[in-house]
């Protein structure tokens, strides 16, 4: 059995239930921009944006950091996930100021079921972005699982000549 990410909450943890908006995230090679709202109760992923799954590290910290998101709900916007490409950006704005940037570096789709163990990590040394979404579309058989991994994080606290890049920071 894998370990748990540290700090992960149960999906029936209360705090699943937040939906405190916690920042924007930018996937522009697939036209979709969404708000980030906290907690992966059914509640919150149904609203429109993503849904960050509670006790899994902010955007931008070691470890891995969980979202999920309906694939055709409402507007369709994350209809085209399969469009992704390995290298592909995903920059994610937190509330703080901070811009976080990622990229893909793996995509594959797995049973909704073992799925789950994908926000599963025992590596607390890099950062890693998981969104996870139903497969194909109008299905709910598999989940689409993207995996990117943290390039740049230009933080507000930072002078706004240097930015973070693969844990330096750099002039």
């Amino acid at each position: 059995m894998p370990l748990r990410s540290y700090g992960q909450l149960k999906i029936s943890d209360p705090t699943q239930k937040s939906g405190d908006v916690l920042g924007v995230v930018t996937i522009s090679s697939i036209n979709f921009r969404g708000t980030i709202r906290e907690g992966v109760d059914q509640s919150i992923i149904d609203m429109r944006g993503m849904a960050h799954w509670a006790g899994t590290p902010k955007f931008g910290e070691s470890g891995n950091s969980v979202l999920a998101v309906h694939r055709v709900l409402k507007d369709k916007r994350f209809f085209r996930a399969e469009d992704l490409n390995i290298g592909d950006e995903i920059v994610i704005k937190r509330n703080d100021g901070a811009i976080i940037s990622y990229r893909v570096y793996d995509m594959f789709d797995v049973d909704p079921v073992k799925g789950y163990n994908i926000i599963y990590t025992t590596n607390r040394n890099v950062s890693i972005l998981t969104i996870f979404t139903c497969h194909p579309p109008f299905s709910r058989d598999r989940r689409l699982i993207i995996r990117a991994r943290l390039v740049r994080l230009y933080a507000n606290f930072l002078p706004s000549d240097k930015f973070y890049s693969g844990g330096l920071f750099i002039d």
